[in-house]
């Protein structure tokens, strides 16, 4: 059997929709990841990545710009037009109140 993989960001650069495959290929940050899930929640790309939805927030990058991913939200990697995934920790800031 045939190992297919869909590469999302080489559909993006092509504009054309993505296949259902046995492996998807997608950019987080600077690095390449893969899934065999189709779909895939927030929290799954959180640990494909190493973070946590605690202290990192998750950008989408799509042809219709950019969309923020919590948690709990199924990303459907055949429908989203998606060029890449973006995260990044929460930024604190300390303010002097005095």
């Amino acid at each position: 059997m045939e190992n297919k993989t869909t590469d999302l960001k080489e559909c993006f650069c092509k504009g054309i929709k993505p296949t259902i495959a046995y492996k998807y290929l997608f950019d987080i940050n600077e690095d390449r990841l893969s899934s065999e899930k189709q779909i895939i929640t927030g929290n799954e790309l959180h640990e494909l990545a190493g973070t946590s939805s605690k202290t990192h927030f998750i950008r989408m990058i799509t042809s219709k710009g950019k969309t923020l991913v919590g948690p709990e939200i199924s990303i459907d990697l055949t429908d989203c037009g998606i060029e890449r995934l973006i995260i990044r920790p929460f930024k604190q800031e300390v303010i002097d109140i005095e």
